[in-house]
């Protein structure tokens, strides 16, 4: 059986995005009876590890070890988010106790072994009002809290007839990348295959080759690179068969919750 590690949109993110690919070149190359090879909305997934072919009698196997990985993956959460915690307490006492080195890590200013994640400016788009100063430990992400992502922007990998549009995924990257980093290396301890290649979260939106001129490509390109759906929370990890072919189709075997 052919098995790959996904994580799927829920559906308002899916009735964006769809909506959005509907007034794209591709969208509308499929509406006047061009197939440009659109991924089926129902489909519409973050791929965290692709196995290949795996025989169907280590299915469990397969299962064990993304269980194995999802719990590695909650414990070192729990530990980073003590580690914060346990950072800001420190911290915090130290501005009550007049450490001028607490009050210089508060005025945003770095000082020899701080925590560099202090001292990250808010992103375009944060919320306004955000609190400013020391952030208390529930204010950080962590042990059970799933990743807050969104889709946005993309580009197009390949060029003619393997061209493929995608779209980019932002936000607790990090958190996933470290998800898949657990994946891997509990696949890898089970000795089941695996793709080795860099990770690179992204959602496959079309495979249009060659049956769309480069300018409307070129379009579509210049349009998912400005585009951007709602936040969601990455919370389930599932292993998926896939059924290749003409219409290929997917069976979500297990799910685990982040």
């Amino acid at each position: 059986m052919r098995l790959f590690v996904a994580i799927y949109l829920p559906a308002d993110s899916v009735d964006h995005l769809a909506a959005f690919v509907a007034d794209l070149h591709v969208g509308k190359a499929q509406a006047a009876g061009v197939n440009p090879r659109l991924a089926p909305r129902e489909t519409y997934h973050l791929t965290v590890a692709f196995l290949g072919d795996v025989p169907d009698a280590r299915l469990p196997d397969a299962e064990a070890a993304i269980s194995a990985a999802v719990t590695s993956w909650h414990t070192h959460a729990a530990r980073d988010l003590r580690r914060a915690a346990r950072r800001d307490l420190q911290r915090d006492a130290g501005l009550a106790a007049g450490d001028p080195r607490a009050h210089t890590r508060r005025s945003g200013a770095p000082d020899a072994g701080a925590d560099p994640a202090d001292h990250v400016a808010s992103a375009p788009g944060s919320p306004a009002g955000a609190a400013k100063g020391p952030r208390k430990p529930q204010d950080r992400g962590g042990a059970g809290k799933a990743p807050q992502v969104w889709i946005a922007g993309g580009g197009r990998f390949g060029r003619g007839r393997f061209s493929v549009l995608w779209a980019g995924v932002h936000g607790e990257t990090e958190r996933l990348a470290a998800l898949t980093r657990a994946v891997r290396r509990e696949l890898k301890r089970a000795r089941l295959p695996y793709d080795e290649r860099p990770w690179r979260p992204h959602l496959t939106i079309a495979r249009p080759g060659d049956r769309l001129d480069r300018a409307q490509l070129g379009a579509d390109r210049a349009a998912l690179a400005a585009y951007r759906g709602p936040a969601w929370p990455a919370s389930e990890l599932v292993l998926v068969r896939s059924h290749l072919g003409p219409t290929p189709s997917y069976d979500r075997l297990t799910g685990w919750p982040l």
